[in-house]
């Protein structure tokens, strides 16, 4: 949800030191999105990480990217989960 509030936001260069200080849902969003599944310690123990911070990253064909590009950073964000 967040992403869709703020996504690429921070992002623009249009906007200058702007930030998210509240957010309020809908009734009707609430009562049908109770919140995540999983919190941070289910995701810990389905990743088997517990001394280190966990990170993730959406990666965003619309970069403009070459598919050699794409690959090779795919690969290497795949690489890194298993360090």
């Amino acid at each position: 949800m967040l992403s869709v509030v703020a996504g690429n936001l921070y992002k623009m260069k249009d906007f200058h030191n702007i930030k998210l200080l509240d957010l309020h849902f809908p009734r009707e969003f609430l009562k049908n999105f109770q919140g995540p599944k999983f919190g941070v310690k289910d995701l810990r123990e389905v990743l088997g990480v517990f001394d280190r911070p966990l990170v993730g990253t959406i990666i965003k064909p619309k970069a403009e990217m070459r598919p050699k590009e794409l690959a090779d950073l795919c690969y290497h964000i795949a690489e890194a989960w298993t360090l």
